[in-house]
């Protein structure tokens, strides 16, 4: 038991240093313990209590994508066009393209996500997902500024 949860209370611990002085937001990873299909849910709060009780941690969706204020402690929105888009993974869906195609980078594959604007070309068919009825929520609606995977 404790070789489970040590990993979890250290991650807690160093998030809480973290969070004492600048703002983080945490997405889930392919190995972390939350659901593996994209997009995947935040850490559970009670994983992490510690890091939970500041105001500066977020945990966050794998995809993620936020807004950056260009001004000063400007709190934005998602779909605030005024400021700088983020937009990220980690990693999944890259290692995915790679393994299936004959792209022979990650970074070959990053740029093809934002020329097909879609941040899970390969799912469901070979990236877990849940199925969606209504809208492809991998889909890009704006090129983001910063986009990162991994």
């Amino acid at each position: 038991h404790r070789a489970i949860t040590s990993p979890i209370r250290e991650l807690d611990m160093v998030l809480t240093r973290l969070c004492s002085s600048v703002p983080v937001d945490l997405l889930p990873g392919s190995s972390d313990p939350c659901n593996v299909f994209l997009p995947q849910q935040p850490f559970h709060h009670c994983l992490l209590p510690s890091a939970n009780m500041y105001s500066t941690f977020r945990a966050a969706t794998n995809p993620y994508e936020a807004i950056m204020s260009t001004e000063a402690g400007k709190e934005m929105e998602v779909d605030d066009a005024t400021g700088l888009l983020l937009v990220g993974t980690s990693g999944q869906n890259v290692d995915n393209v790679l393994r299936y195609s004959t792209i022979g980078s990650s970074l070959d594959v990053m740029e093809g996500m934002l020329k097909w604007r879609h941040l899970a070309p390969t799912a469901p068919d070979t990236l877990h997902c849940f199925p969606m009825s209504e809208e492809d929520p991998f889909i890009c609606q704006r090129c983001p500024h910063l986009f990162f995977a991994g």
